[in-house]
């Protein structure tokens, strides 16, 4: 697994930069969460598309101004 944390940039002159990922350090990281054995940035990410799922389908099921009114 590739960490999100260490990345970084190489230059090379003419060219694009090239992004990095350094590798990832597990237990010795200070964002790895041993009691679900995974990174703690990547559940966070997984957590907000959850919650924007939902509310996307709390958005889809709320009736739209005017729907009630004459």
């Amino acid at each position: 697994m590739k960490c999100p944390l260490l990345g970084r940039y190489g230059w090379y002159k003419g060219q694009k930069p090239d992004f990095y990922m350094g590798d990832c350090l597990k237990e010795e990281c200070a964002w790895w969460d041993g009691a679900f054995e995974t990174c703690a940035v990547l559940s966070v990410e997984a957590d907000f598309k959850a919650i924007s799922t939902f509310l996307d389908e709390i958005c889809q099921k709320m009736p739209h101004a005017g729907l009630f009114t004459k």
